[in-house]
């Protein structure tokens, strides 16, 4: 028997890695609220999703490196947002 792709392309990851893509998409957009709450989502379906010990090691490493970028993003955008003010 030959191992056939799902044949619907939108199915073939799981749930959280298409939230921590969107979570990436929100992040290159500037958009750190929307990616606050996708990241809270992600946490969530993360939560929910049943997988052994060395996937969930990986799962939590990943969904670390997402909070660790938002923030950063947050941190950069107010030293920005705090320059500005003194230039004014």
């Amino acid at each position: 028997m030959i191992d056939r792709p799902s044949p619907n392309p939108l199915y073939a990851r799981r749930l959280p890695d298409k939230i921590l893509v969107a979570f990436n998409h929100a992040c290159d957009l500037g958009d750190l609220e929307t990616a606050r709450l996708l990241l809270a989502c992600c946490e969530t379906a993360m939560r929910n999703t049943p997988l052994p010990l060395r996937e969930r090691r990986r799962a939590a490493e990943t969904l670390c490196g997402a909070y660790e970028r938002l923030w950063l993003l947050r941190h950069a955008h107010r030293a920005v947002m705090r320059a500005m003010a003194e230039a004014e």
